[in-house]
């Protein structure tokens, strides 16, 4: 039978391997539907000098979410889980 934690930890790991596409799906549609060809942007979205400076920056930070710091969660996420799924724990 399934524990209330096993179940807390498996919501986890779900909801930390969707945080990239959610984040990334989010900011793609974001940054392309509001700077528009002229290079405005709306007031609530940062810029970072020229439009491609801008794009760049948040294209590197969905980046470093997606490949470094979503896998380093992950990792963590696992290792709790098997230390206090291993025999003779005391988690």
């Amino acid at each position: 039978m399934l524990s209330t934690r096993t179940l807390r930890y498996a919501a986890a790991l779900t909801v930390l391997l969707a945080v990239p596409i959610v984040v990334r799906g989010t900011i793609d549609a974001v940054v392309v539907g509001t700077i528009g060809t002229d290079g405005g942007s709306p007031w609530w979205l940062p810029r970072f000098g020229t439009v491609g400076r801008t794009v760049a920056t948040y294209g590197l930070l969905v980046s470093l979410v997606t490949y470094l710091v979503t896998p380093l969660l992950v990792f963590a996420l696992g290792y709790r889980f098997g230390r206090d799924r291993a025999p003779g724990s005391t988690g």
